[in-house]
């Protein structure tokens, strides 16, 4: 990962390492993938990353569950062997409706979650191609916790800078799937956006969580690349979440977002 990374500036010392304050992973920890492959090139064009992101995943959380819930056929032969060999297990998703993957995987997420309750005590959701846990993840959440992220980093400056509905691909799923006039609002108050491919918190909250997610699509929409993000963004907005008490993360030592070449 150093070819992406300059993991030697990265420090958990001191006042870095206050970020965790929980117990460290364990059996009773998941981190939860999932996903479909339509188009294998895409695959192909990620698949080095993929492993790599994986492979670090057994540095960082190396007692934690690791699931793949497979939405249709494998994009590749080995891809079954070769995530085993990374440490993570996959599981066909079963009873999911027909849709977009990057949708559908938070239907899989919750059937998985359900048919395996009392196993698990914190639950992390990650997309899979641009995810890289450095640390100990889960040692810095507890099990009575949710947190969802806004997409922010720090700039060259310093600061913290994050990503909001004035970005032209974000509004236009607003917009899409909420209609104009809310897209123009969250435009013009600025209103950020949150992040849909990293989510983690305790079990029962994440269950809850994907309750109201799932509860909340329309099926119009499940075909649809950033129905999701939009649909996280617009609940959360709606204080439709609030009842779970969420933490929303900007950049800290515990979590970041970095934006390569954004669209506003």
């Amino acid at each position: 990962m150093d070819r992406y990374f300059n993991l030697t500036n990265f420090n958990y010392d001191g006042e870095c390492s206050k970020v965790f304050k929980s117990e460290k992973n364990n059996e009773r920890d998941i981190l939860l993938l999932g996903g479909s492959f339509p188009q294998v090139k895409k695959w192909k064009e990620s698949e080095a990353m993929v492993y790599g992101q994986f492979k670090m995943n057994l540095e960082s959380i190396p007692n934690a569950k690791k699931v793949f819930v497979l939405i249709g056929n494998p994009p590749t032969p080995d891809f079954i062997e070769n995530l085993n060999k990374c440490g993570v297990e996959v599981v066909q998703a079963k009873n999911v409706p027909q849709g977009n993957g990057v949708i559908i995987r938070f239907f899989a997420w919750l059937n998985y979650l359900k048919e395996n309750k009392g196993k698990y005590d914190r639950v992390a959701l990650s997309d899979i191609r641009d995810v890289f846990l450095f640390g100990d993840a889960f040692a810095t959440f507890s099990k009575d916790e949710l947190y969802l992220s806004y997409e922010c980093l720090i700039n060259k400056r310093g600061n913290i800078e994050c990503n909001d509905f004035r970005d032209s691909w974000n509004r236009g799923w607003i917009h899409q799937f909420f209609g104009k006039e809310i897209a123009y609002q969250y435009a013009k108050n600025h209103t950020l956006i949150v992040n849909a491919g990293f989510t983690f918190g305790g079990y029962d909250k994440m269950v809850d969580y994907l309750t109201v997610l799932t509860e909340s699509m329309e099926q119009k929409y499940l075909k649809y690349w950033g129905y999701d993000q939009a649909l996280l963004s617009y609940l959360y907005t709606s204080r439709k979440l609030d009842f779970l008490n969420p933490t929303t993360v900007k950049c800290d030592q515990q979590f970041c977002f970095e934006l390569r070449g954004g669209s506003r």
